[in-house]
């Protein structure tokens, strides 16, 4: 799901970038961070998503709106380096109690 997740049309060229220059986009982040992604192969902080099922969005699944760069960095080393096997996330959804 992650390695495939659809992002706003703007933001689908900087999540791109990321996945190509991940060492890069690593190596800026704070030190706690770098450590994650090395020891547990994932983030510190869960995703924030939003289904795309929502009356106002088009399609299915998820959409990153916290988190691109998370993203990114996941799917840069995802053939490469040590990824955990699941990741955390919120996911934002339409109220069904109504």
């Amino acid at each position: 799901m992650l390695l495939d997740i659809a992002t706003g049309e703007s933001e689908q060229d900087y999540l791109d970038q990321v996945r190509h220059e991940h060492n890069y986009w690593l190596s800026i982040r704070p030190q706690s961070v770098r450590d994650a992604w090395e020891a547990q192969g994932t983030w510190l902080e869960p995703l924030l998503l939003i289904d795309r099922g929502i009356p106002s969005l088009s399609g299915v699944g998820s959409q990153v709106i916290e988190g691109r760069t998370r993203i990114g960095t996941l799917q840069g080393r995802v053939d490469e380096l040590r990824v955990a096997g699941s990741h955390a996330a919120c996911v934002a959804r339409r109220r069904t109690d109504e």
